[in-house]
């Protein structure tokens, strides 16, 4: 990877921009691409500073209400890591599109990872991305729902991609947030328009691209990001069908306040308030003992029992589900439904394991003994320590022995 010539890694370059920072000047600029940006993220996730130093310099600085949102963001999110575990390679809520899982593909296309989309703006991220090894955030968030949401590509393949690249790739910030976009940790997935993305990146890409000459998102070969967000929405998400009915907007629960309106001759004579009380049974999957972190599940360690599924706080796993390629991520007490929450896909390497970790550049092949740093199961980027010269990289997990060094 070649690195941006201004991320120097030491002390002393983090201390100088660390000296820089103007609070104000982030909070009113950070979402436009020229903004005036910390560019701390490099040297706070490879622990160069900490984010109680940051923290106590913006606030001898004041004014930096936003800058210590988002230092509390990034520590939100390490603790979720530290609680879920590799359950962060996994959708934590339903998606919100419409969409169901299986309409999403697992791996990045061919042109996303060339650079050559034909669209200047995301060819531009791409390549910064793979180049220089770092993106503005509002350039990740663009990048990142194109991926999900126009190429319809599952999160966990772009979350790989931007951990094999960024030189400030951290687990928990790229997944939670990745899944916060595709809607698998919120309440909505995001979107942007060519407006959004003119006013935030100064216009330098919509000019010069062949896409945005050619109209807007509904014209053949056009920009696909030129139109409404209403035009967006319905475009990019599926709605109920005709006769399908739409679930409430917090969705089903045991308790529900309705209104009820009453029509004659086609005028509205009033609304009334009901509250109604719901069940829904179904067989799912529930431990028979307790059952620990890290134990594998097969069939015969489950017990199928019919509950009411909206009494349970977490939606439980349907026991027609198979749940052999997976492995509890947190411990679950006896007679309690497995959810997916509970759930992290089996881990092929173990953290502390020793492992061969190969690389390939061009015609040259490399293979060292590696000691895994963190748990992964299958295609997920890893951390490993090369056992003679003691420096970490990231690595791909390829089997059970084996991880893949990318470049």
């Amino acid at each position: 990877m070649n690195l941006p010539t201004d991320f120097r890694g030491s002390r002393q370059a983090a201390e100088a921009l660390l000296e820089a920072i103007d609070p104000a000047r982030y909070g009113a600029t950070r979402n436009h691409l020229d903004g005036a940006v910390t560019r701390l993220s490099p040297y706070i996730r490879h622990g160069v500073l900490t984010l109680a130093e940051v923290r106590d310099r913006v606030l001898a600085r004041g004014g930096g209400g936003k800058l210590i949102q988002e230092l509390g963001w990034r520590d939100y999110w390490q603790r979720l890591w530290r609680q879920w575990g590799d359950g962060i390679w996994l959708d934590r809520e339903p998606l919100k599109t419409g969409h169901p899982p299986e309409a999403y593909g697992p791996d990045l296309p061919a042109d996303l990872s060339a650079a050559a989309t034909g669209l200047a703006c995301i060819d531009a991220f791409a390549t910064d991305l793979m180049v220089t090894g770092w993106l503005h955030n509002h350039a990740r968030m663009w990048l990142a729902a194109y991926v999900v949401h126009w190429r319809r590509v599952r999160w966990q393949a772009g979350a790989r991609w931007f951990l094999q690249h960024l030189l400030d790739a951290d687990p928990a910030s790229n997944n939670l947030s990745w899944q916060w976009l595709a809607s698998s940790f919120s309440h909505k997935p995001y979107i942007f328009n060519r407006a959004n993305l003119e006013r935030f990146g100064g216009g330098r890409y919509c000019a010069a691209c062949p896409a945005a000459s050619r109209g807007g998102a509904a014209a053949p070969g056009g920009c696909p990001f030129d139109a409404s967000y209403e035009w967006l929405q319905a475009r990019l998400f599926r709605s109920p069908e005709p006769g399908e009915q739409a679930l409430p907007p917090g969705g089903l629960a045991s308790v529900m306040q309705l209104t009820v309106r009453g029509v004659s001759g086609g005028k509205i004579i009033g609304e009334w308030p009901l509250q109604v009380r719901a069940e829904v049974w179904r067989e799912v999957w529930l431990a028979p003992q307790r059952m620990d972190r890290g134990q594998m599940l097969q069939p015969s360690l489950l017990t199928a029992r019919t509950v009411d599924i909206l009494k349970e706080f977490n939606p439980p796993i349907a026991a027609d589900q198979d749940l052999s390629g997976f492995e509890l991520a947190q411990a679950v007490q006896a007679g309690k439904p497995i959810s997916r929450k509970d759930l992290v896909e089996r881990s092929l390497v173990r953290k502390g394991q020793f492992v061969d970790a190969v690389a390939n550049e061009g015609g040259l092949n490399i293979r060292m003994r590696a000691q895994a740093m963190e748990a992964g199961p299958a295609g997920a980027v890893i951390r490993v320590r090369n056992l003679d010269s003691q420096k970490v990289f990231f690595a791909q997990v390829i089997n059970e022995n084996q991880v893949q060094v990318r470049f």
